[in-house]
């Protein structure tokens, strides 16, 4: 989470307290987040402080009244998440509830939030669901939705002949929504999926799912989770997923999750991130391919057209699709092959991209 999204959200309260009605002593903010759970590292805590520094860089106050923040922990249930927010609105006069990873909390705190009067501004909820039949007109989403972590990297995928594809799915609106728009993004580029397996949220044990993608003899293993189900995945499927055969592609991965996953957990796999930086400082620094907001973790691979990278990618036979200056991992590419789309891979450290790693 950054403060950027909150100072956005900020000027949206500061808008709002324009309106005839405005609220009390102070304009209260209230940050619906996951603060011990599977995606306490993607918001939680970060996303309490990015709030208060957004504050803080507003000012602090404004039409002459305090701006306060307030924080909870919704624990991954609906039932927790309403009696939170309905406190904030009853008891601290809150006019905006912000954050709720978890698309299934973030949908009923929208509505609920519509029902009262006051604002809602889902940033870590992920399912389109939030601005499609279920959108409220005091509803907003900010970042990313299974929407754009879908439509770019599957058909790139496919235009790469990594063209059959199995999915495994966490039990709960966010996975549904990315696997199922991922699957029709995947047909309507000429590949096919095989099979999926759902998963309940927080899962240990992802054994059983491993062995079913595995068995499925699909080209891409795509995760339709994210957090801590993801990072779970991808260490428990780094043992069996061959490097010739299968490619694994979470479609929800944060520089956070690559952080605390390791280059030799997390290398070989594709992925799409809505949030990247659009520099080229080196091989060691984080890489953006700016048409897509797609990034390389460290160890990966140039997009920008800078003279010595430039060369460097050359040398590493990496292509360029599309015309977005994004590479591929190598041994994915197909002779003569193209793509209106552009991915990113992470490659072994100082040798060409691939697309797992040597491990069977």
């Amino acid at each position: 989470m950054t403060a950027l999204a909150f100072i956005g959200s900020i000027f949206l309260m500061a808008l709002w307290t324009c309106m005839p009605g405005a609220f009390g002593q102070s304009i209260n903010l209230g940050v619906l987040t996951d603060i011990t759970g599977i995606y306490s590292a993607l918001s939680g805590e970060g996303s309490v402080e990015a709030a208060r520094m957004a504050v803080e860089d507003f000012g602090g106050r404004v039409l002459g009244k305090e701006i306060r923040v307030l924080a909870g922990d919704h624990l991954h249930n609906v039932e927790t998440a309403t009696k939170i927010a309905t406190s904030w609105f009853d008891n601290d006069k809150v006019g905006v509830v912000i954050d709720m990873p978890n698309s299934t909390v973030a949908l009923a705190g929208q509505k609920l939030a519509a029902e009262r009067g006051k604002i809602s501004i889902t940033v870590s909820g992920g399912t389109t669901e939030l601005t499609g039949k279920q959108c409220r007109d005091t509803g907003f989403h900010w970042a990313y939705d299974t929407y754009s972590n879908s439509i770019n990297l599957a058909p790139t995928m496919v235009g790469f002949g990594l063209n059959t594809w199995f999915f495994i799915t966490v039990d709960y609106a966010f996975g549904w929504s990315l696997e199922q728009l991922t699957t029709e993004a995947v047909t309507a580029a000429g590949g096919k999926v095989l099979g999926s397996a759902r998963h309940p949220f927080n899962t240990a044990n992802f054994g059983p799912f491993v062995t079913a993608s595995l068995d499925s003899n699909a080209k891409v293993i795509a995760l339709a989770n994210g957090g801590g189900d993801t990072m779970n995945a991808i260490r428990q499927a780094e043992i069996g997923v061959s490097p010739r055969s299968q490619t694994l592609a979470p479609l929800l991965v944060y520089i956070s999750d690559i952080h605390a996953l390791g280059l030799d957990a997390a290398k070989g796999m594709v992925f799409i991130d809505a949030g990247a930086k659009s520099d080229c400082r080196g091989l060691g620094a984080l890489v953006g391919c700016r048409s897509f907001g797609i990034e390389a973790v460290p160890g990966g691979f140039c997009a920008e057209p800078d003279a010595p990278r430039q060369r460097r990618c050359q040398e590493d036979r990496c292509r360029s699709y599309g015309g977005q200056r994004a590479y591929p991992p190598r041994d994915a590419l197909e002779p003569n092959s193209s793509s209106s789309g552009a991915c990113c891979a992470v490659s072994r450290r100082g040798q060409r991209p691939r697309r797992r790693s040597g491990r069977a």
